[in-house]
């Protein structure tokens, strides 16, 4: 079986080396956040719930962005939606 897939990846040539080098790290990146994301536990409901309050009820920016990087995996994304909102020129487009 071995020998089979060497000869495969001989006969691919020169082709197959980026392929190999990618779909390892393919693989590394998957793994990496299959690991991240089972660490991260998170309310999503009370996380959201913060964000609302702090943008819509307080429109507190700062409050939101300080809430969004609470949950790790999460802030960046939060935190950039928090920003957005605070620029609307650059959330609308216009």
């Amino acid at each position: 079986m071995t020998g089979q897939v060497a000869e495969y990846f001989r006969q691919g040539g020169i082709f197959m080396y980026p392929l190999l080098f990618f779909s390892v790290l393919a693989a590394t990146v998957a793994i990496e956040r299959f690991i991240v994301f089972s660490k991260a536990k998170i309310n999503v409901n009370e996380f959201l719930t913060k964000i609302r309050k702090a943008l819509l009820v307080n429109r507190n920016v700062k409050e939101a962005i300080k809430v969004s990087r609470s949950a790790i995996w999460l802030s960046r994304s939060a935190t950039a939606a928090a920003i957005s909102r605070k620029c609307p020129s650059t959330a609308s487009g216009s």
